[in-house]
């Protein structure tokens, strides 16, 4: 599956930028999270496991990565042409924060006009 970073305004990589500022050893399994999608996301889609899932009620999904007690999230649009990044955040919760849902819904607005205007 194709992974894309989402990029902003300035050329600004929001999921890149989140994954620098975390502790290097949660880089690693991060970035060991982003490899795996990237090789088996179709098969990931087909199975249902606890650490990449679709966010209830949105069309979206979480990529959900533990390390060291701390809970790393990045949501991620299935869009073509395949998986975008769109934002990172430490979970403290189990609710997600809606302005985080907002911020997501916002960038996959931006990614379908996007794509369709090209």
């Amino acid at each position: 599956m194709v992974v894309e970073y989402w990029e902003g305004e300035n050329n600004a990589v929001p999921v890149l930028k989140f994954i620098q500022s975390i502790p290097e050893k949660a880089q690693a399994k991060v970035l060991k999270a982003l490899d795996l999608l990237e090789t088996d996301g179709t098969s990931l889609l087909a199975t249902n496991n606890k650490w990449f899932r679709k966010m209830s009620g949105h069309q979206f999904y979480e990529l959900r990565i533990l390390f060291n007690k701390t809970y790393y999230r990045i949501f991620v649009a299935l869009e073509p042409p395949g998986a975008w990044l769109i934002h990172g955040i430490i979970k403290k919760t189990d609710k997600t924060p809606d302005r985080d849902i907002q911020i997501v819904e916002e960038r996959i607005k931006l990614i379908k006009q996007s794509t369709h205007n090209n």
